[in-house]
């Protein structure tokens, strides 16, 4: 039971600010951001998430207590039965929501509550609501000394700031004829009031002055605006390339656990952002500094003409600033949401797109046609929404800056009749007070483009800021030789951060040379053991050696150069046989050939009307299934690998085929380690690891493990009977 003395807020007007999960699992980290935030304490969501490890089924509340006493917190947790014991908690506080989600409250009253949902955003909610969604658990902070205030960086604006900057020199040339520009736009309208004040005292010899000076302006501006539109474009092509590949070049580093907690659709949506991203920076980004310079430089000219008039110009703008900033939070909001729901669109049409057989044998055409239609209608109301809210503030400004000039040339009326001002003198004001006013309007335009740009770029940066995989290179990594290399594993466990493990206590040996069988029911941990011997997950407990050096002391990038992998779950390119075989690498005919021979592929391909250049089609649906795992095969063989990794890699197979296969893995010399569910197709192993509930429950050979191995002896005669009885 809670105590009933609230911790006291720190002003009424607090309230907590707004962090978005970027990935379905981020609800946790990004509410503990919040949080953190809140009470001054800066904890970017990328570390946050890395600190709970937000990978695959989420964060438990112990796993947010625990990571926010590592940040110097008092966290209590409270089971609450009744809603009234919110009132008695400290707010901000951390609730669980519908069973499968976390929410802040940030403030609670006795009708409403407001909420901060990292989905969702800000929101207020009527009690009853509150009742139906809140799961009981409730987690309070109180900060304390060890907290350290005002800690981190300034994250993806600093970063959004270097690639704004990539080209210094071209944003200084572009900003300098910019200036140039705008200084000839200045010149006009005091052109303009002299020819108005003194048209009378005019010789016709002036006129041609005139329009020499008018010709002169022309060229100029032509001249200066065509140089800062070549620059812009040499900008825009920097900025786009830097970022990009930086994000792709980045990614492609990132540990595989940082894909398994994302979708495929949804960091693609967020490389096709960089293009929004690009547009922005390098238009507004450059245009708002322009215009801030411009309405300071008109703002002194007006009140050298009329401080009157200035002061009313000035009221106007101060409105339109006003007006800007009242809807510039609901409007990132929005894009926020719009962007979150467009990956989600995205990743389920791909998805639908890669299953088009499943789809169309089962006719779930429809199916997924509404299920996509429903997402799609959600990212397009938050596109209204957003829409509406600019075009609301969009209306309300033009419609500002219509009358702003009636205005000011009716006031400016009464200060010619006061003697205050002449007609050209009024003219030539009221362009400048336009020229001030313009960039007002395009600096509240460009703001709510920085809503979107911000919006965009947290997504990016959350992929930037991500830790690469943990193969630093600080220090000399060593680099093992698998062809005589023995792999050991010594008390291994396995766990993701929360969880139970998935592998506990493994040891093992592979020798080089050897084949090493692994099985198990469905869910044991065997492709976990895999990925951990490929470096793609670390012990969490335990140690793996590569003959005399650890895990940590080893070149993975070397390691993984030795070893081939076939996974169950084959993909291939919609490109030639030659092209999938050497998969990117520049390798010779004569050697992806002698891997096709290998993997008994080469007279299959030999039969086809375009040898090893016919197209095999998306992911490989013009070939047969054990066509599709030769060929994955031939791909695993063609950089002669140390070491062969097979999981269900010949399970389309005739048994002869899978024989020829295994000779000829013998005969070379290869180490393999083979997930089967068949067991028939590891009866020859040199040894086979018999793995359950995440635990090696038996090693040995196949007739060791038919007489001691009950587990092994079960699965072996249930497979026995479904042979017998097909």
């Amino acid at each position: 039971m809670p105590s009933r003395q609230k911790q006291k807020r720190k002003s009424r007007w607090t309230s907590v600010p707004v962090v978005r999960q970027m990935s379905q699992n981020e609800c946790g980290p990004a509410c503990l951001s919040m949080v953190f935030a809140f009470h001054e304490h800066k904890a970017p969501l990328y570390m946050l998430s890395e600190e709970c490890q937000a990978y695959r089924n989420g964060v438990s509340a112990l796993t947010l207590k625990k990571v926010s006493e590592d940040h110097g917190f008092k966290c209590r947790a409270f089971k609450l039965e009744k809603l009234d014991q919110l009132h008695q908690i400290s707010l901000p506080a951390i609730l669980h929501w519908d069973h499968s989600h976390y929410v802040v409250l940030d403030k609670i009253g006795s009708t409403s509550a407001t909420i901060v949902d990292p989905a969702q955003g800000k929101r207020k909610i009527s009690l009853s609501e509150l009742e139906d969604h809140f799961s009981g658990i409730a987690l309070t902070f109180e900060s304390t000394a060890q907290v350290n205030k005002g800690s981190g960086s300034w994250g993806s604006k600093s970063k959004l700031l270097y690639y704004a900057l990539i080209k210094p020199k071209y944003s200084i040339l572009m900003i300098v004829f910019s200036v140039l520009v705008q200084a000839l736009s200045l010149i006009v309208p005091f052109v303009i009031g002299y020819i108005v004040d003194r048209h009378m005292d005019l010789q016709e010899s002036q006129f041609s002055n005139f329009f020499l000076i008018i010709g002169a302006i022309f060229v100029t501006s032509l001249l200066f605006s065509f140089i800062r539109s070549i620059l812009f474009v040499q900008l825009q092509k920097h900025i786009s390339t830097e970022l990009s590949v930086d994000y792709l070049r980045h990614l492609l580093k990132l540990p595989l656990t940082f894909f398994e907690q994302r979708n495929t659709g949804d960091l693609a949506t967020r490389l096709n952002n960089i293009s929004m991203i690009r547009e922005i920076l390098s238009t507004s980004g450059i245009a708002v500094i322009l215009d801030l310079t411009m309405i300071l430089v008109c703002l002194v000219t007006m009140f050298t003409q009329s401080v009157f008039l200035s002061g009313i110009t000035l009221i106007i703008a101060v409105t339109e600033i006003f007006l800007m900033l009242l809807f510039l939070d609901s409007i990132r909001s929005y894009s926020q949401q719009e962007l979150a729901v467009q990956g989600t669109s995205q990743s389920y049409l791909m998805e639908g797109l890669r299953s088009i057989q499943l789809v169309k044998s089962t006719r779930r055409e429809d199916k997924i046609l509404n299920g996509w239609t429903g997402i799609f209608s959600e990212q397009m109301r938050y596109f209204s929404l957003r829409f509406y809210r600019s075009g609301l503030l969009n209306s309300i400004v033009s419609s500002i800056g219509l009358v702003a000039p009636l205005l000011l040339l009716m006031l400016g009326m009464r200060e010619i009749s006061n003697g205050v001002m002449t007609i050209g003198a009024l003219i030539a004001f009221n362009s400048v007070a336009l020229s001030f006013l313009m960039p007002i309007n395009s600096v509240i335009t460009y703001f709510q483009s920085f809503q979107i740009l911000f919006s965009a770029f947290d997504r990016v940066f959350d992929v930037l800021s991500a830790k690469t995989e943990q193969n630093p290179q600080l220090g000399e990594k060593t680099k093992v030789d698998l062809k005589t290399t023995p792999i050991l594993f010594e008390n291994v466990t396995f766990s993701y951060k929360g969880e139970s493990p998935v592998l506990q206590d493994i040891s093992l040996s592979v020798q080089p040379g050897q084949k090493i069988g692994i099985v198990g029911p469905t869910g044991s941990g065997k492709s976990s053991l895999i990925k951990l011997v490929l470096g793609l997950y670390t012990p969490s407990d335990g140690s793996i050696y590569y003959g005399t050096e650890s895990m940590d002391q080893v070149d993975y990038e070397d390691l993984r150069t030795q070893i081939g992998i076939v996974l169950q779950d084959t993909f291939l390119f919609n490109d030639t046989i030659y092209k999938n075989i050497s998969f990117f690498d520049d390798l010779p005919a004569t050697q992806l050939e002698q891997a096709a021979q290998m993997a008994t592929l080469h007279e299959d391909i030999l039969s086809m009307p375009l040898k090893y250049n016919t197209v095999i089609g998306e992911n490989g649906q013009n070939l047969s299934g054990g066509q599709r795992q030769r060929l994955a095969i031939a791909r695993a063989l063609a950089t002669n690998p140390s070491l062969l990794i097979l999981d269900e890699a010949t399970s389309q197979m005739d048994s002869l085929t899978e024989k020829r296969l295994n000779d000829t893995f013998r005969k070379n010399g290869i180490t393999q380690l083979v997930i089967a569910h068949r067991l028939a197709a590891v009866t020859d192993a040199d040894a086979i690891v018999v793995i359950d509930k995440g635990k090696v429950q038996a090693i040995g050979t196949h007739e060791v493990l038919i007489d001691e191995c009950e587990l092994y002896r079960s699965l072996w005669s249930q497979q026995a009977k479904m042979v017998a009885y097909s």
